[in-house]
């Protein structure tokens, strides 16, 4: 936390309003926060209306007053502290609901605030807040607050606890009697003709819990005259302070902790609001099994959803482990069936945690596809987990008895799953291809299949400032520093493939071989290997003609037939990715003859079955490789279920309207025309 940061925190109550702020280098001190006062010298600011009256029952009624009144508390404090945007806002809500919270995050977004930056707890929250800015021997063994206002009385009741190898936190609530403590039953005149309700609920409250500290706050208590009577039930072995401004000193110092969970040390907050499940995701490498944390225990289900992009090859199911407490781990299998499996590492996987409450968690795991390489084929599984004692577990829709008898996995072999950035707004157009990037893997990607069309100026300012936007910071200074001391460019491209995490240790140094050694290539070689970049980029016109070039040339004696056998298999991709099928044949076949390559005949009778169609007849009955092929066949057309064409092309056919075909048949033109202009671009 920088010194000069600012954190405010704001307490919404029913009639006035609080703030105060707190800096970077004071936030560990209680005394450091700083109310701001209103012109009369009173830190409590008048409310235009009743709270109450714009917010009923959780929700917001009128949002214009909402961020007026916010917007008139920091005003109040930029007058004294001449800050315009703090680093966060913390925000009390004594009627706590999610409605609320967001109602509140919007407000202050229209006050200048981002969302980001704002965090909104409940009073119990804020209690804790307050209670671990205090001494430690305050809190030990318990911490009591007596809250009583225009909307009634409650306690609550602070203590650590130890369960298993960790310490929880939580605050116990207790309200009084509406009969006599609801609103409008008392005024603040008349606090002694309470005293024996009072005196009931203090003892109620206090009943087998052991104070160190307890605390009044709330307008009924802001007097002079308190019963003695009752002070001297409440000050029997324990300390008692009384003040109006514990909340908002508490949520002014979880601003400041930016949920980083250290103002409670070696405590896991688990009262109100607080997640109790810590989520982690099983990172498999090889051989080896990592556990890599989501959510800590502790965290505000508000700011504990999370979104996570991870990179994914040759598994059969992304295992998250949730832990509860102190139960045993449950693993939850979030199964990749239906999903795209490739073999060259750019399947990109979206995970969603979300906490609609601190009862239950949902998952959802999603085919992000990878940028422009490959489209997302819309696949996604969910799974709901649920949490606590609340748990139902005769509810088999959403966590089933199987699900919790699996084991924690250990190792997955030839399995792999690494985290991946999020992809940014706005791509980057790489080399010559103009190819779009959205993250440093899909840059990664790029580099390890495109080495050939990388030239001298690939390093520029546009990566630079795109690395940068990726959080890859560090990684451009870097390049930079490389390019000032002189390095040659494929120890640039190195470090690149090195952090985008895609490839090992012996892919890169071979990869760098191999740039290094193009100027030494024969002709004919550098032009295969370009071609073998643009197929891998859809740039199948220029690749048609680098190896129609490398054919149409004299055979240079120094290159053996494989080689040109390996010409002839990209010229059949090539062909067969325009759908010229019977080409496509001939070009495999006479890349067998050169090569003797399985994968060539396979190709070779793949496309002689799709030029023929139905015509296409077994040389011999149940043929093994005609099955094969056309098994291979059969699950190519299957997967192009899945992708964005196809799918818009179901929506136009169930939104048909029998009534009105003029609007479909010009639905289904557009839909044509973009893909003749898809298929254009592709071989062009």
């Amino acid at each position: 936390m920088k010194p000069d940061e600012l954190y405010i925190g704001i307490d919404l109550g029913e009639r006035f309003s609080q703030i105060c702020s707190v800096s970077g280098a004071d936030r560990v001190s209680l005394k450091a926060v700083e109310n701001a006062a209103t012109p009369k010298g009173s830190y409590l600011f008048p409310n235009p209306v009743p709270l109450s009256r714009i917010l009923t029952d959780g929700k917001c009624n009128d949002a214009g007053q909402l961020a007026a009144l916010l917007g008139s508390l920091l005003s109040a404090l930029k007058e004294k502290k001449a800050v315009s945007c703090p680093a966060g806002v913390g925000v009390c809500l004594h009627d706590f609901t999610r409605e609320a919270a967001e109602a509140v995050r919007t407000a202050l977004a229209r006050c200048g605030v981002p969302a980001e930056k704002t965090a909104v707890f409940s009073r119990e929250e804020a209690f804790a807040g307050y209670v671990y800015g205090m001494p430690p021997a305050l809190r030990d063994p318990g911490s009591m607050v007596f809250d009583y206002d225009e909307t009634g009385i409650c306690s609550l009741f602070l203590k650590e606890f130890r369960s298993g190898k960790n310490v929880y936190t939580t605050v116990t609530p207790l309200f009084g009697d509406p009969q006599s403590f609801g609103p409008g039953v008392l005024g603040r005149e008349a606090l002694a003709d309470k005293e024996g309700e009072l005196s009931d609920f203090f003892n109620e409250s206090l009943r087998s819990q052991n104070c160190a500290a307890v605390y009044l706050t709330g307008c009924y208590f802001d007097t002079d005259q308190f019963p003695e009577g009752l002070l001297k039930k409440l000050c029997t072995g324990r300390r008692v302070f009384a003040g109006q401004n514990l909340y908002v000193k508490g949520v002014c110092l979880l601003a400041a902790d930016a949920g980083s969970l250290k103002l409670f040390g070696r405590s896991i907050p688990a009262m109100r609001n607080r997640v109790t499940a810590g989520i982690s995701i099983m990172l498999m490498k090889g051989t080896k099994t990592c556990e890599f944390p989501l959510v800590r225990q502790g965290e505000s289900f508000l700011l504990a959803d999370r979104t996570c992009f991870f990179m994914e090859e040759g598994l059969d199911a992304v295992t998250l482990l949730v832990r509860d407490r102190e139960k045993e781990p449950l693993p939850v299998e979030l199964s990749l069936s239906g999903f795209p499996a490739r073999d060259d590492r750019s399947v990109r996987l979206k995970l969603s945690v979300h906490f609609p409450g601190t009862d239950r968690v949902e998952l959802r795991l999603e085919d992000d596809g990878f940028g422009a390489f490959y489209a997302s084929t819309g696949r996604m599984v969910q799974e709901t987990v649920l949490l606590d004692e609340k748990e139902d577990k005769a509810d088999d829709s959403v966590a089933s008895d199987a699900a919790r008898r699996k084991e924690v996995p250990g190792s997955a072999p030839g399995g792999w799953l690494a985290v991946a950035g999020s992809p940014v707004l706005h791509p980057l157009a790489v080399g010559r291809t103009a190819r779009p990037v959205w993250s440093l893997e899909e840059l990664g990607y790029y580099i390890y299949h495109s080495i050939c069309l990388i030239e001298k100026d690939f390093i520029g300012e546009k990566l630079l400032q795109f690395l940068k936007n990726t959080g890859n910071s560090r990684l451009a200074g870097h390049l930079v520093s490389l390019m000032e001391a002189g390095a040659p460019l494929s120890e640039s491209l190195s470090s690149i493939l090195k952090r985008c995490g895609l490839y090992s240790e012996d892919e890169i140094s071979r990869l760098s071989v191999q740039f290094d050694s193009l100027k030494a290539a024969r002709p004919h070689q550098r032009m295969n290997m370009v071609a073998e970049n643009l197929i891998v980029n859809d740039c199948l016109k220029s690749a048609m003609e680098n190896l129609n070039r490398i054919l149409a040339a004299p055979k240079d004696p120094s290159l053996s037939g494989r080689f040109y056998g390996r010409v002839w298999h990209n010229l059949g991709i090539v062909n067969a990715r325009c759908f010229l099928f019977d080409r496509a044949a001939e070009c495999f076949a006479k890349a067998y003859e050169m090569n003797d390559r399985p994968e060539s005949s396979a190709a070779a009778l793949q496309a002689e079955i799709l030029s023929r169609g139905s015509e296409y007849v077994s040389a011999r009955a149940e043929d093994p490789d005609d099955v094969r092929a056309k098994k291979a066949i059969s699950q190519t057309r299957d997967n192009a279920r899945f992708t964005a064409q196809w799918r818009l092309l179901e929506q136009i056919e169930s939104e048909k309207d029998p009534g009105n075909p003029e609007e479909y048949y010009s639905r289904m033109g557009e839909f044509l025309e973009e893909l003749k202009e898809s298929y254009l671009k592709l071989t062009n």
